[in-house]
């Protein structure tokens, strides 16, 4: 907390009443004189009183600050702690059950054994979007390197040094904004015809590009789709009448309403069709909803914006620029400080409320006994003010003091819990010489008693933890039910009637199948730092791994529900899931409609199943009917059906879901016993008959319950048999992901922010893995990111004259060119990739003594067509009169496009009676020239200002 010395504060308090002080008339009355000296006694002694108590408390909340930082550490040392000896009271308890299942282990084979940890998902502590290094690093993420987080007010990227502690300042450096829109926003509009109306907004006929849709060219409005710094270029050309005055045409960029800008065309002297080129830019920070326009302020009668079909003089074009603005004004930003301000810097915030206190604005005339009352009052406010703060401070301490001690005696409890989970994690090894009872086995490993005591301990551990307690609670549950299994079999071992030793080699060879399992398993575990999602991923990574029972875990590595022990086909790379009614099942006798409803138990949560479905390309699940008399429908009416994972009735008994339609395989076959049903089942004969086939329709998969019913007569019978669970194969992932799904199916399972492929552009999204795909929150787009596969940026210029008409304008000096994209030689710019490029020309146009019209245009070429032009001409000029000609470009180009700039050969075509006084114009090769020299008044500019990245790749 900040500190500021008291003697220091009061200093400053006592030179203010000095100064109030001394504006008072110096005739003022004894008695005033005498209640100011009362005043500063009382004052005085109150500022010892407030020192002196300022000091003892902020030495006592420096002190209980220290005090609670260090229980912080030592609690998060001490949990940390506890979460290593619960994995190896797990691994413990995992072991036993192996050992006592298969007693003939060997020293290596135990060794190799007790390395490998089944791991156990770990709820992620960050609900979210991370804004730090620290929030990654509690969700799991551990190796250093660049990152990107979730700011204030847009994604920055950061340095996340992993190998420090979480505290330590050097964990987090900070690099920069991350240049992530919402949504990329780009318009270049023309138009083709004039306009001279006031005071509205003017339109545009020709859209050539208008990314993100935000410029409405009917209306002539953009309305900015999101907060940001948006830049606008606007180019047009006004058409002056015969006049021997002033004559203009001004054009205002307007904000809501607000003129923000104008740009102004002038002249004098004039002859009718006379033409004038203006410009104007403007970056501006727009919010949600903003519009911005251009429209005609004012104007000289007969004067109007000039174009026509196919020349294009008028360009407007606009888009967002890198990184969001904030959307706070300054004066909210400063409300919304003010509280912090004033609990960090109390003394100077008083200050400020002592002499901002209001007063009316005929204070100077109040007589002395008023202002001495004036500062009687503001001094009671300030000692006020004063004592709530100090009651403040002693609130805070006595707060601090309570959460210290709550702390320690948490800790306390901790190493309590330590000390006797402890003694419960130490193994020693086994000799496979002395193993051949349980009481050997007692010896060796930690007792029964043991582990039933950590239990306990865990469970009173639980109350302290706080969100751990559902989890351990079910985990202690699942614990308990081993333990007695175990005693079972420890049991089973101990008897003497059972003679083992003539089972050696079944043991032997159950043992080998085990420890090659556990074996397969470690190699996986230690190689990849995580449990395999599937069986197939399982083959993959050890090939000489054989069928066999495996612990998977495919809603991701410490994330999610809990491991599963699956069967592996390794033939075949399928994962099948057993349950509790894979047995042939007597549905018994009932009459009505499913009134047998038997709910199917797999061994493996519903989210584990469904994130199996997800990772697979093919599921599948058998089902045997073997029915008599006992139809699946009958007379219409379904008597018979299954539940999907969703719980809806399906009446389809092999296949894939169609419109629900009832059929089994035989019809499909079309060898059903009865051609007239569509089951074997549903046939009145009087004879045993079945119906089997393969659900295999995923996305419904796998089945949750059966239900029969009408086999209420002597004679009816149903059996049903229910086969695993079981999936295969790969679910198909593009090359390069384009979603969190593709990120989970590839094998990511730490929450963050990830860059995916977007139809045309990178973009970034937030990843919840915590969750599935298709579970609402799983992805959420955060923005599309700048991503260019090769930048392009061009500034050129010329160095002299030119004049050729009918080819591309040539440049000789080159200050940027990265990507090397402009030939300066031929003067023509090639599009490395496709994208959406920004192009703006600058020159001077140098006329010779006329006495009429002479002109000068500049066009932009696309691939040979013309795009727009940049128009000047003037009147009754002199030898070297000069006027600037400018144009301004938003484009769509892809890979190979061209763009180029030409000198106009051409005399416009225009309408009515102009046509006649154009022909008399000059041509441009006969005098009008774009000139330069060492001076560089032609520029040429141009970059990339978005990629279609998806072109790239």
């Amino acid at each position: 907390m900040a500190r500021y010395s008291s003697v220091g504060f009061i200093h400053i308090v006592l030179c203010y009443l000095i100064f109030v002080l001394s504006l008072s008339s110096t005739g003022a009355a004894l008695s005033l004189k005498q209640q100011l000296k009362q005043l500063k006694e009382n004052y005085n002694q109150f500022k010892e009183s407030v020192e002196a108590k300022n000091v003892q408390l902020e030495a006592k909340v420096a002190q209980l600050e220290i005090q609670l930082q260090e229980n912080k550490e030592i609690r998060d040392r001490l949990e940390s702690r506890i979460v290593q000896l619960e994995a190896k009271v797990q691994h413990h308890e995992s072991f036993l059950s192996e050992v006592l299942l298969y007693p003939n282990v060997t020293d290596n084979q135990q060794q190799q054994q007790s390395s490998y940890v089944i791991t156990t998902s770990v709820s992620q502590a960050v609900i979210g979007m991370p804004t730090s290094c620290k929030d990654l690093k509690q969700i799991g993420h551990n190796w250093s390197g660049l990152y990107s987080v979730m700011g204030n007010k847009s994604v920055e990227t950061v340095y996340c040094d992993f190998t420090k502690i979480l505290d330590d300042p050097d964990l987090q450096k900070w690099i920069g904004y991350a240049d992530v829109k919402a949504m990329p926003t780009y318009f270049y509009v023309q138009k083709n015809s004039s306009f001279s109306a006031f005071d509205t907004p003017i339109p545009f006929e020709v859209e050539r590009v208008n990314v993100g849709n935000a410029m409405d060219s009917s209306k002539g409005v953009f309305t900015a789709p999101q907060a940001g710094t948006y830049h606008f270029s606007f180019t047009g050309m006004a058409s002056f009448p015969t006049s021997s005055i002033f004559v203009y045409l001004g054009v205002g960029l307007h904000l809501n309403g607000d003129r923000v800008g104008m740009g102004l065309a002038e002249e004098s002297n004039t002859i009718k069709g006379q033409n004038s080129q203006f410009t104007l830019q403007s970056t501006l920070h727009l919010e949600v909803g903003d519009r911005v326009w251009v429209e005609i302020y004012y104007k000289s009668s007969s004067v109007y914006l000039y174009d026509a079909i196919g020349y294009h003089y008028t360009h407007f074009t606009g888009w967002m620029m890198p990184h969001a603005a904030l959307s706070s004004t300054g004066k909210v930003l400063i409300f919304k400080m003010a509280p912090l301000f004033c609990r960090k810097f109390p003394q100077v915030c008083v200050l400020f409320l002592l002499t901002f206190w209001p007063t009316s604005s005929t204070s100077i005339a109040l007589p002395l006994e008023e202002k001495l009352q004036q500062l009687t009052d503001s001094y009671i406010k300030f000692k006020e003010i004063i004592g709530s703060k100090v009651s403040q401070l002693e609130k805070k301490v006595a707060e601090l003091e309570v959460i210290n001690g709550q702390i320690q005696m948490k800790n306390v409890q901790l190493e309590e819990v330590i000390t006797q989970m402890a003694p419960a994690t130490i193994v020693q090894p086994i000799d496979k010489q002395n193993v051949e009872s349980k009481e050997d086995l007692a010896s060796k490993v930690p007792p029964l008693e043991t582990l039933s005591f950590v239990v306990n301990q865990i469970m009173k551990f639980k109350e302290v933890v706080g969100e751990k307690v559902v989890q351990l609670e079910q985990k202690d549950a699942e614990l308990e039910g081993k333990i007695n299994q175990l005693e079972s079999k420890s049991l089973l071992v101990a008897q003497p009637e059972m003679k083992v030793e003539n089972d050696e080699p079944i043991l032997k060879a159950s043992f080998k199948f085990a420890t090659n399992e556990l074996d397969i398993q470690h190699r996986l575990m230690s190689g990849r730092g995580r449990t395999p999602r599937t069986c197939r991923e399982i083959y993959s990574s050890e090939p000489s791994s054989t069928s066999g029972m495996y612990w998977i875990d495919p809603d991701g590595h410490g994330v999610g529900d809990d491991a599963i022990h699956v069967y592996c086909d390794m033939a075949t790379g399928s994962t099948s899931i057993a349950h509790d009614s894979e047995s042939p099942i007597n549905v018994g006798h009932c009459a009505e409609p499913g009134c047998y409803s038997r709910t199917i138990n797999y061994n493996a949560s519903n989210k584990q199943m469904k994130a199996l479905i997800e990772l697979s390309a093919e599921c599948h699940q058998s089902i045997v009917y073997e029915c008599h008399y006992a139809p699946f429908e009958f007379n219409n009416v379904p008597f018979a059906w299954w539940n999907d994972r969703n719980g809806n009735p399906q009446y389809f008994w092999t296949g894939s879901f169609e419109k629900g339609i009832h059929a089994c395989q035989c019809s499909i076959d079309g060898n059903c016993v009865d051609a007239s049903v569509l089951c074997n089942c549903d046939a009145t004969a009087p004879t045993p008959l079945a119906d089997q086939g393969f659900i295999t329709d995923k996305r419904i998969l796998p089945i949750t319950r059966l239900n029969f019913g009408r086999t209420q007569f002597e004679i009816s019978s149903g059996v049903h048999t229910l086969g695993k669970f079981e999936c295969s194969g790969r679910a198909d992932v593009a090359q390069v992901p384009t979603s969190c799904e593709d990120l989970w199916h590839i094998g990511h399972t730490l929450n963050g922010f990830y860059s995916v492929m977007g139809p045309a552009m990178m973009e970034t999204v937030f990843c919840n893995f915590t969750k599935l795909p298709g579970d609402d929150d799983f992805q959420k787009l955060i923005g599309y990111i700048d991503v260019k596969s090769v930048p392009t940026y061009f500034y050129v210029q010329r160095s002299e004259r030119f004049s050729k008409v009918n080819t591309s304008i040539p440049f000789d000096v080159a200050l940027v060119n990265i990507g090397n994209a402009m030939n300066l030689t031929t003067g023509i710019f090639t599009a490395p990739r496709a994208g959406t490029y920004f192009f703006s020309f600058t020159g001077l146009a140098e006329f010779p003594t006329f006495s009429s019209l002479l002109y000068l245009g500049i066009d932009l070429y696309l691939n040979d067509n013309l795009i727009g032009r940049g128009f000047v001409e003037d009147a009754n000029t002199t030898a070297g009169q000069f006027s600037p000609v400018t144009l301004q470009s938003t484009l769509n180009l892809q890979p190979g496009d061209q763009v180029w700039l030409e000198i106009d050969s051409l005399m416009p075509p225009l309408v009515d009676e102009r046509i006649v006084r154009r022909n008399k114009r000059m041509l441009p090769t006969k005098g009008v020239v774009l000139f330069d020299d060492s001076r560089h008044f032609t520029h040429f500019t141009g970059w990339m200002l978005e990629e279609d990245i998806s072109q790239s790749l």
